[in-house]
């Protein structure tokens, strides 16, 4: 019989060659569920008593009403392919979650351990990242080889800046108070500027906000924090401002910025091929606005948003729009054009969850995670995307189930900190 240490090794294995495929190879994900699968029945014969945790938990519970709104709001549809592959894809996050989590024995060892191989895995697809980007570099000559598309290859930039940026958190977090690795602050530090590298290389705009939001929230944390009055606190708290000051220009006074703000100024004035992403958002949200107005209660229904988004997309002459068939890169603006008022409400309620419980009990993972989750919502419809799905779920799960939330103790400084 596999011992329950074991089965959790082969459960974090799982998860994390689930974010290596997903980010690399997202056609091969299929694989990876029969050993999720295995964990779970392995689990229950050993009789593991997380099911009864599970049935308790409220982030839980609103995974298992997402499908079933899926569902009722599915009865009008036109489109029932399109209907149940939405059901199908929302009811992903509560059956992998009950996967992932039955499978637990021991909450404080589990993510521990997960921590570690997620920065271990992303640290590997940013390599691989790096390694296709050179050798297209060598193919083309050209520096574009190493940024944006190039670099994210077959994933969206967004979605695979939203792996990074937790890998930062994580990374950022072990390095302000070491939990593992402690004895190699090299290795501490390089785990660090693997996913710092790779949001910058993405240049994805809302993965570079998302990582200035999160410095931002760590430079609070550690500033207002109960921190030791001593040299090295100070020094610390200087240079991490210094550092955030400094990315923060550079970043917005990059070109990418620079383009998306004359899009956004020019938004009525320049033909839509010329306003770059950010302005192009800014025509999909007045669509969708647009749309809702008719439909504000019980929304377009589940698998019709699309169709009718894209006959206002060609009365406007978007043409590239509704040739792409682009959504409404927004997912509280997807929820109201889906399922108007009431959808809404319940995926406020949904997404800001991990980041009302991080501020509430003090924990700067969920806060961290709710930060990323919340700044990519605002600019992509994060849950109607494979990768979006599967790291609202991973991380969903792990955070606010998959382990025992500690008292956080804010004095990052002090010997006499406690382990998170």
């Amino acid at each position: 019989m596999i011992s329950k240490k074991t089965n959790e090794i082969i459960l974090i294995a799982a998860l994390n060659v689930l974010v290596i495929l997903v980010l690399l190879r997202p056609g091969l994900l299929s694989l990876v569920l029969p050993v999720l699968l295995f964990c779970t029945i392995v689990s229950i014969i050993q009789k593991n008593r997380s099911f009864a945790q599970l049935m308790q938990n409220r982030f839980w519970i609103l995974s298992l009403l997402l499908p079933l709104i899926y569902v009722a709001g599915s009865w009008n549809t036109i489109h029932p392919n399109k209907a149940w592959f939405e059901i199908i894809q929302k009811l992903s996050i509560p059956l992998i979650g009950f996967l992932m989590i039955q499978a637990v024995s021991d909450a404080n060892r589990f993510f521990q351990h997960m921590r570690k191989y997620y920065l271990i895995a992303i640290s590997l697809c940013v390599i691989i990242s790096l390694v296709a980007s050179g050798i297209l570099f060598l193919e083309t000559k050209s520096t574009d080889a190493f940024l944006y598309k190039s670099f994210s290859g077959s994933n969206h930039p967004a979605y695979y800046a939203m792996f990074l940026c937790m890998a930062f958190v994580i990374s950022l977090e072990n390095l302000i108070k070491p939990e593992y690795l402690n004895k190699y602050l090299a290795i501490r530090i390089l785990l660090l500027i693997i996913p710092t590298a790779g949001i910058l290389l993405l240049s994805s705009k809302s993965g570079l906000i998302t990582m200035i939001a999160l410095m931002l929230y760590y430079g609070l944390r550690i500033t207002f924090g109960k921190v030791n009055a001593s040299k090295n606190a100070f020094k610390i708290k200087i240079s991490f401002w210094l550092a955030l000051v400094l990315m923060s220009v550079f970043i917005l006074k990059s070109d990418r910025f620079y383009v998306a703000t004359l899009g956004l100024k020019q938004i009525h004035e320049k033909p839509f091929e010329e306003l770059g992403t950010a302005g192009q958002r800014l025509l999909i949200w007045e669509s969708v606005l647009e749309v809702s107005k008719d439909y504000p209660f019980f929304g377009t229904g589940v698998g019709n948003d699309q169709e009718i988004l894209n006959n206002n997309y060609r009365q406007k002459n978007l043409i590239p729009f509704y040739e792409k068939s682009l959504n409404a890169h927004n997912q509280f603006l997807q929820a109201f054009l889906v399922f108007g008022v009431l959808g809404l409400l319940f995926f406020i309620i949904y997404l800001l969850y991990p980041f009302v419980m991080g501020l509430r009990l003090n924990d700067p993972y969920l806060t961290g995670f709710g930060i990323i989750v919340l700044m990519n919502a605002l600019t992509e419809s994060i849950l109607n995307r494979q990768s979006g799905v599967l790291f609202w779920t991973l991380w969903g799960f792990v955070l606010l189930i998959g382990r025992q939330i500690p008292e956080i103790n804010l004095n990052y400084f002090s010997n006499k900190s406690k382990s998170a």
